[in-house]
């Protein structure tokens, strides 16, 4: 679906960039606020935070992973993210964990459930988008290969074979490429 107003290229591409540099900016931000919580937040908090966002991955890496290409390409973009969020907590947590063992073993155990769910996301994604890769390969030198052929076809300019001709047809190419090889060999002698 076209926009009235197409947006040029360079337009697109700086909006892009920028975009860009919010979300990482804004990343970082959010991973220095994990890293502060436990000197600010009491543990109560703290647990209900984690807990709740390890139930949201949680149902993340419990969803189907998807089938198509450009699905793929979104759900590892999004699997990369959940994973450096976790991987970017991970100090925090060990810190909480050391200070309170009681409170936190569970939500430690939640993280590495979560984060051995995370890696296991991005292989089965990596599978399949390799899988996609090979398809599109395997596709493109197919149809190289039958446009080669259609070429070649009408190359050869044959005239309206009917089919039940076939048999025919063959064993009089036969003859002749049998007597084509004749007819070198008796050159050869000459």
């Amino acid at each position: 679906m076209q926009s009235a107003n197409p947006v040029p290229d360079t337009q697109l591409t700086e909006l892009l960039k920028s975009s860009q540099g919010t979300f990482l900016k804004t990343f970082e931000e959010y991973l220095k606020l994990w890293r502060i919580i436990p000197e600010r937040a009491n543990a109560e908090e703290i647990h209900q935070l984690w807990t709740s966002y390890l139930d949201q991955s949680q149902k993340y890496v419990e969803e189907p992973v998807p089938f198509t290409n450009e699905q793929l390409i979104e759900d590892e973009t999004l699997c990369k993210v959940h994973h450096s969020i976790i991987r970017g907590q991970n100090q925090s947590l060990s810190s909480l964990v050391q200070q309170q063992p009681q409170d936190f073993e569970n939500v430690e155990a939640l993280y590495r459930e979560v984060e051995d769910k995370l890696t296991a996301r991005q292989q089965q994604i990596q599978s399949r988008l390799e899988v996609w890769r090979n398809y599109r390969k395997s596709s493109d030198t197919f149809s190289t290969w039958l446009r080669r052929m259609e070429k070649e076809k009408k190359g050869l300019d044959l005239p309206f074979i009917q089919l039940k001709r076939v048999p025919a047809v063959k064993s009089q190419i036969e003859v002749i490429t049998l007597f084509r090889i004749w007819v070198r060999n008796c050159e050869f002698i000459i």
